[in-house]
């Protein structure tokens, strides 16, 4: 979703995503932790990237700060990188 709003420019959309994006990473900080240490120390890192992105991305695009706009994205794809090895490591754990 957030990638749409981007592409077309819609401030609102973009605002109203990066908000998402930030409410679905506090309730996933919510879920019971993964058993495994080493996995959970990644997901934990994973949230905080998504965390963090979110909080740049939405103060970005309101207080018009290209410097926070153009640092979600790397913070975004470092969190999509984090969360596709706990994917990875889950299915080899089960």
């Amino acid at each position: 979703m957030l990638a749409a709003g981007i592409q077309n420019g819609s401030i609102v959309k973009i605002t109203s995503d990066c908000g998402q994006l930030g409410a679905d990473v506090a309730t996933a900080s919510h879920v019971a932790p993964i058993p495994d240490a080493s996995v959970q120390r990644q997901w934990s890192a994973a949230l905080q990237d998504f965390g963090v992105a979110a909080t740049d991305c939405t103060r970005g695009v309101t207080e018009a700060n290209t410097r926070l706009t153009d640092q979600f994205r790397p913070k975004i794809e470092a969190g999509i990188t984090l969360a596709n090895e706990v994917v990875g490591a889950l299915k080899k754990l089960s």
